[in-house]
């Protein structure tokens, strides 16, 4: 069964609150074609309904990799969200909808919230009913919805998981250790340090996945497991149910790596190997270097090499940071590699469109990062945080992080008592710099001791 159709987009409108006005008439019409889809169907076979196309390839368990069978599982039944916790009663549900969501969903940023619900419905990732259509379902929990501001970019939704118990009542069944999360950047300064200067400056790019988590399916009963209390018309509140991977939950990031990992695992296995992807042109390929980048010729590593080393073949190496595709190559290699992760991405997550495919669905590789050269080979990219110069073996933090870190440590000058909040946050800003700065790690013995010596202390 299809749903009836419906408009990929909504009116312009002249002010924010006619925004809001607007995608708000527009999630309540959707609310009640999908109440009436419910009816007909049933919650299990409502979900599989709307969750059609699938975004993983429909051969996942034919990959030449040892997480092929997982992968294939995942993708075919949806990710499951298990809880140690008893169903909720009426009574704990009441409570979360009657505090509804945070105040950054209520009123900083509602009008956006509106129009991001409605755009990730329109593209089959979530579903807005009515509390009163789901509330007998019995694994129903409600957590609250919020925004999160994010600098020069859009704000980004988030909903907080930890706030009513949803996070640590998870099961830990998630594949924790597909994250390789804290070893990308040293992998890639690693090999750009002992890339072989005769074959030139080594050369970076990027690929990010558009929707990235919600490329990956929850199981129905998952879905109910971690939906949210979203700002709805008066007094009422509508839920919100996530149809794939949600920001905010704690085993989001494991199971998508688990699929972004392995399409890096056959990138790799692919250059080494030769395979026909190193010479087969990719259809994006091209669009990815219509933004031609300054690549520098002269190339002055920081590490000398010692004068008995062999030479090595040209570099060419595949890393992931969550969604964020990084490739690093040099001449003559790159076009290879710049194949290999195109073709890779495309092995674990459908490219090609049907005629039976969400219009308003992305494409899986971010079309707009390509725009801004993301894609395009240079010697000078920013990467994971970190501005990164290969032919000057320079490493340093973009002016923005520069200036929040001096104006953090600032605000401790003179201090002898602080908050444990903004302890954390100091903390968190010199490990995120201590990653790229050798020994660094081993100075953090007295800077966490307040933390030990004073457990339950807010301030210390």
């Amino acid at each position: 069964m299809t749903l009836p159709p419906i408009r990929s987009q909504h009116e312009p409108s002249t002010s924010p609150s006619a925004q809001s006005g607007s995608a708000l008439q527009s999630l309540g019409k959707f609310a009640r074609q999908h109440v009436k889809l419910l009816r007909q169907l049933g919650w299990h076979q409502f979900v599989k309904c709307l969750q059609i196309p699938f975004d993983t390839t429909d051969d996942l368990a034919s990959i030449p990799h040892p997480a092929a069978p997982y992968l294939r599982t995942l993708a075919t039944h949806g990710v499951p969200a298990p809880s140690h916790s008893p169903p909720w009663t009426k009574q704990q549900l009441q409570t979360v909808l009657n505090r509804g969501a945070h105040v950054s969903a209520k009123r900083l940023y509602r009008e956006f919230l509106f129009e991001d619900i409605l755009d990730m419905v329109q593209k089959g990732y979530w579903t807005v009913l009515p509390f009163s259509a789901v509330q007998h379902l019995t694994h129903l929990k409600l957590s609250p919805a919020g925004v999160v501001p994010q600098r020069s970019r859009r704000p980004r939704p988030i909903m907080d998981y930890s706030f009513t118990g949803v996070n640590p009542q998870s099961l830990p069944i998630s594949p924790t250790h597909a994250m390789q999360l804290g070893h990308t950047l040293p992998r890639l300064l690693q090999s750009i340090a002992y890339a072989d200067p005769t074959h030139g400056p080594p050369l970076l790019m990027k690929l990010d996945l558009a929707d990235g988590y919600y490329r990956v399916r929850l199981t129905p009963q998952a879905a109910l497991e971690l939906a949210v209390v979203l700002p709805g018309p008066g007094n009422s509140s509508y839920v919100g149910i996530p149809l794939c991977l949600p920001m905010g939950w704690t085993h989001s990031p494991p199971y998508f790596c688990a699929f972004t990992e392995t399409a890096t695992d056959l990138a790799n296995h692919a250059l080494l190997s030769n395979h026909p992807w190193t010479t087969t042109a990719h259809t994006l390929e091209e669009a990815s270097q219509a933004a031609a980048l300054p690549i520098m010729q002269s190339f002055s590593p920081t590490i000398v090499h010692p004068p008995t080393m062999h030479s090595q073949p040209p570099l060419g190496l595949v890393d992931v940071y969550i969604d964020d595709f990084i490739g690093v190559a040099q001449q003559p290699v790159q076009q290879a590699v710049l194949r290999v992760m195109f073709h890779a991405i495309s092995r674990i997550f459908r490219h090609d469109r049907h005629p039976d495919d969400n219009p308003n669905r992305k494409q899986t590789i971010s079309a707009s990062k390509l725009e801004k050269g993301d894609g395009c080979w240079s010697t000078t990219k920013t990467v994971l945080g970190w501005d990164i110069d290969t032919a000057r073996g320079i490493l340093k933090l973009p002016q923005h992080k520069a200036e929040r870190l001096v104006e953090l440590l600032q605000s401790f000058k003179g201090l002898t008592r602080t908050s444990r909040k903004k302890w954390y946050s100091l903390l968190g800003e010199l490990r995120y710099m201590s990653t790229a700065i050798k020994g660094t790690s081993y100075l953090f013995s007295i800077l966490q001791s307040p933390l030990v010596q004073q457990p339950t202390a807010s301030r210390i």
